[in-house]
């Protein structure tokens, strides 16, 4: 059997596809628990992880400057969210 040999940006590409598969995961987890406003924050989090594998792959892959603005305002989003989620979460444990 033989095995196929990969480079090392498809590794990657992996690495970040899993990485984002696991974040989806963890978001519909916490959409059932105790901080369901996490949920944006997630996801936008899983959208980052899924455009990092995608432009580690030559077929998905768009332009540097395309990509760099992309993830800039996904991770400007992200972080934007995630504080809001924290703020919303400790204003409702709090009453």
């Amino acid at each position: 059997m033989k095995l196929l040999k990969l480079s090392l940006d498809q590794y990657f590409a992996i690495m970040w596809f899993t990485l984002g598969l696991f974040v989806l995961m963890l978001m519909f987890a916490i959409t059932y628990g105790k901080a369901p406003v996490s949920l944006l924050g997630l996801l936008m989090m899983s959208i980052l992880c899924f455009m990092l594998s995608a432009q580690k792959t030559k077929r998905f892959s768009i332009a540097k400057e395309k990509f760099n603005k992309g993830m800039l305002y996904g991770a400007f989003s992200t972080v934007i969210f995630n504080i809001l989620a924290i703020i919303f979460n400790q204003m409702v444990n709090s009453l």
